[in-house]
């Protein structure tokens, strides 16, 4: 026994990057990318790593969005959470984090981060597009888009915010994973304590305001549970509004006809106080 627990310290200890990132460089065959105009775009990070991106125009240009896709292969098959964005009049900026599709480098916790930031500085240095940036964040894009824009230098730049499926922390989503039955329990427990808890989103979400917030969780989510949305609601200032949608699963809140209005009613609130 004292053998198996050394054996998964050292397999937890030098693969807590995998447990977050789950990258993937293939290029999936998406038939919704033909609907819409695009741009390829690539830019660096701050620590000087290549980005890959894709840059969809709208007509109407009433804000510019810029997506956090979540944790597993790359925006080539997330992108489908912020396309109807497109058709509402709101520019779009994906990008893959390091890694991850035509990006360059290694994912790591810090690393990702410091492309969320650079990838906020790439859109307000566009020229040509509007500079309303409302960033939304699914699952881990979610934590990295909290963290990263409560300590953004252009804070003050974003307009608002929508955070979906998203986990409290880094450690939380982790005992999470490991209670699934009390024989991980008993050996993961101990290892918790060696994952980086620095960057978790509930010990910066308070720092988010004014930025209007709105969390959105699915009900039927196993993946990461309702749970971590009701804490980081609680712990941000206002002004802010959570959407708890019963029928929803991971990622797929936004699928629904219902919620895609609260959004748009969110952001045209924004847009009127605004003006």
């Amino acid at each position: 026994m004292k053998k198996l627990f050394f054996l998964c310290f050292f397999i937890f200890s030098v693969s807590c990057s995998s447990l977050f990132f789950h990258p993937d460089k293939r290029q999936y065959i998406n038939p919704n990318l033909l609907t819409f105009k695009r741009e390829d775009v690539f830019f660096y990070s701050n620590d000087g790593i290549k980005l890959h991106g894709w840059f969809f125009p709208s007509k109407e240009n009433k804000g510019t969005i810029i997506f956090l896709h979540g944790n597993a292969e790359n925006i080539g098959t997330h992108i489908n959470s912020a396309l109807w964005f497109i058709n509402e009049g709101y520019n779009v900026f994906a990008f893959d984090y390091r890694g991850y599709g035509k990006s360059e480098g290694l994912p790591t916790i810090l690393g990702v981060h410091i492309d969320a930031e650079s990838a906020i500085k790439y859109i307000l240095s566009k020229e040509g597009i509007n500079k309303n940036v409302i960033i939304f964040g699914q699952s881990i894009g979610g934590a990295i888009a909290i963290t990263t824009v409560a300590n953004s230098q252009y804070k003050e730049k974003i307009k608002a915010m929508i955070v979906e499926s998203t986990f409290s922390g880094y450690r939380a989503i982790a005992k999470d994973k490991i209670s699934v039955n009390w024989f991980t329990k008993i050996l993961g427990y101990p290892l918790l304590f060696f994952i980086n808890d620095d960057f978790s989103p509930e010990y910066f979400v308070e720092y988010l305001s004014p930025i209007p917030v709105l969390f959105l969780h699915g009900c039927n989510d196993n993946i990461v549970l309702c749970y971590h949305s009701k804490i980081l609601y609680k712990k941000a200032k206002e002004p802010k509004k959570i959407l708890i949608v019963e029928k929803a699963g991971h990622i797929n809140v936004t699928r629904y006809v219902d919620v895609r209005k609260e959004i748009l009613k969110f952001l045209s609130n924004i847009e009127a106080k605004k003006d």
